[in-house]
This record gives C-alpha cells, sequence and structure tokens, in this order.
C-alpha cells in the first residue's frame, strides 16, 4: 500500500485524493508541482512520486531554495567550472547532474532568484544545461519535482515569478491537504508519533485519551503535522503516566481560537486566564456540585474516572 510504504499515515478521503493523484502521475515524466501548507508532508509526497515513478532505481535529490542565498542557487542547482568565481577552488557538479536518473526536489520553488528560474526553465525545454562557468553542454535524464506553499499566480502577477516557468513546472499539480482537513487522521498520526519518540523519551507513552484527542481534533493547526508532532513530543515529555491527558497538552492548542471565531479583547470571557487555572477552578465545582462524588464529577465533564483522577493529583486537590 502506498501510504505504508512512504511513510505517509491516513486513511482520510482528503488524503486519499492526493495519494491517487500520486498514483495518477508516478508513471508518466511529467512535471509535478506539489501544493500545500508548511508542515502538511509535501516532501514526504514528492518521495511517494519518485520511489512509484520509472526513476526510482535512481537517486532522490532535493534542494530547499529557501535556504540558499540567490547568489549561490545557480551554482548549486547547475554546478560550476573550476575557477568561475570567487572560491571555486575546483570544479563540482550541481544537484540537477547529481540526480540524473532520478528525481530533483525543489523545494520552496517560490523562492528561487529570477536568474536562475531563467536558466531552469531552459534545462526543462531543452533538456541540457551548462555548469556556471563553463560552455559545454551537459544532458541528463532528471524529473523535476517542485513545491511552494505560496500563491504563484500572485507572484507572476507582481513579477517575481515566471509564468513561462509556472507552466512548465505546474504541468501536473498535486494539492496537499491541511491538517484540519484530515482530522479523522490525527489518531493514527498520534500513534506514529508516540512509537517513533518512544526510545528518544526514554519512556513508553501508549496513548492519548479521548479527552485530549477530541482537544487536539477542534484545534486548527496552522503548523500542520510538523506541529502536530512537536505537540505530541512535548506531551510525552510532560505526563507522568502512560497517556497524553488533557493537562498534558501545552497551552497554545487552548490558546488559539477556532478557524471561523475571533477574539474580542473586550469579551471578560477571552481574558488571559491561565489554562490551568481555568481546569483547576473546573475540577473544584464538578467536585462541589456532586458533594465530591468522584465518579459523578467525571461524569458530569464527560472526561473518564482515571482521567479525573489524573487531574486531581497533578493539581493538588483531594
Amino acid at each position: 500500500r502506498l501510504s505504508g510504504k512512504d511513510g505517509i499515515i491516513g486513511k482520510s478521503k482528503a488524503l486519499e485524493e492526493t495519494l491517487k493523484k500520486v498514483h495518477q502521475v508516478s508513471t508518466s515524466k511529467a512535471s509535478v508541482l506539489i501544493l500545500g501548507e508548511t508542515g502538511t508532508g509535501k516532501e514526504l509526497i514528492a518521495r511517494a512520486v519518485h520511489r512509484n515513478s520509472s526513476y526510482a532505481k535512481g537517486p532522490f535529490v532535493d534542494i530547499n531554495c529557501g535556504a540558499i542565498p540567490e547568489t549561490l542557487q545557480e551554482s548549486e542547482l547547475f554546478g560550476h567550472k573550476k575557477g568561475a568565481f570567487t572560491g571555486a577552488t575546483e570544479s563540482r557538479p550541481g544537484k540537477l547532474e547529481l540526480a540524473d536518473g532520478g528525481t530533483l526536489f525543489l523545494d520552496e520553488i517560490a523562492e528561487m532568484s529570477l536568474a536562475t528560474q531563467a536558466k531552469l526553465l531552459r534545462f526543462l525545454q531543452e533538456k541540457t544545461f551548462e555548469r556556471v562557468g563553463d560552455s559545454q553542454k551537459i544532458q541528463v535524464d532528471t524529473r523535476v519535482i517542485c513545491a511552494t506553499n505560496k500563491d504563484l499566480n500572485s507572484m507572476i502577477e507582481k513579477g517575481s515569478f515566471r509564468e513561462d516557468l509556472y507552466y512548465r513546472i505546474a504541468v501536473f499539480p498535486i494539492e496537499v491537504p491541511a491538517l484540519r482537513e484530515r482530522v479523522e487522521d490525527l489518531p493514527l498520526l498520534c500513534t506514529h508519533f508516540l512509537k517513533k519518540y518512544k526510545e528518544d523519551i526514554g519512556k513508553e507513552v501508549i496513548s492519548v485519551s479521548d479527552e485530549a484527542l477530541q482537544i487536539l481534533q477542534n484545534y486548527s493547526w496552522p503548523g500542520n503535522i510538523r506541529q502536530l508532532e512537536n505537540t505530541v513530543y512535548q506531551s510525552m515529555i510532560v505526563t507522568s503516566y502512560d497517556t497524553i491527558d488533557v493537562d498534558c497538552l501545552p497551552e497554545e492548542i487552548f490558546n488559539s481560537p477556532p478557524d471561523n471565531e475571533t477574539i474580542n479583547e473586550n469579551d471578560p470571557s477571552t481574558s488571559l486566564t491561565s489554562f490551568h487555572d481555568v481546569v483547576k477552578q473546573t475540577l473544584k465545582q464538578s467536585l462541589e456540585h456532586t458533594d465530591g462524588n468522584i465518579p459523578g464529577a467525571a461524569k458530569a465533564l464527560g472526561i473518564s474516572r482515571s482521567t479525573f483522577y489524573r487531574m486531581l493529583k497533578k493539581y493538588n486537590l483531594n
């Protein structure tokens, strides 16, 4: 199964649509443009296309265009000849050459300079290129996959991205859904991260409580899967049990309003009272209303008895 083999976790309809497109395009040699927010797993999708293509036996070479200064982008991508510029003490192949017979993944393509965009366009048209400072043409059989979290059409209108290059790289666009569009995958993702960091944390945390999972599913996840991974990792460190419960989650998960709501600063209900103060007060009130009956208090709050006991212990409530 594609998702298992390529480390793509989930079975939601939104993800299945994305994987369907991966299957469709993999057997062709078409250029692919992967679109999606930060942290959605665009590189995993690129690797899935590569592994299921005729280029699978070749290398998968990736470049983060946003991490390379504009002055070095051309050399990094196409290589350079000895003496081509100050500091070029020896000839060096670029990533495009190193990816011959395989796939070149250009992440954050929107950060590529216009000069490098022009040279990339020529390669995509002619399938040949020259190293910086050299006139000898080099031919490679390299599939190019690009990714971005930016609106390239808007950049084209502003003149910061070439329209002709866009049509070359976006032969087959693939949208990667945001985590908030596939919340049904959260349990599987959480289980994956619990297993992944078991040895790193040095203790076994085997599950996320239903109550904590509900809160995670109601959160908007602006940082997507990368943010969820960090959240699970942090919660594994915090918990004193074999379960991640509500009280183990970072406060940012509670401080962010749902997508369709805005904070009214004049509304006392949106005061900056600490989440933990609110939890402690809620626990006290539930015990008062049930005359100290813990099963009844837990039921009134809609949480399990074990969760209630753990929270009583955490907040030193007898």
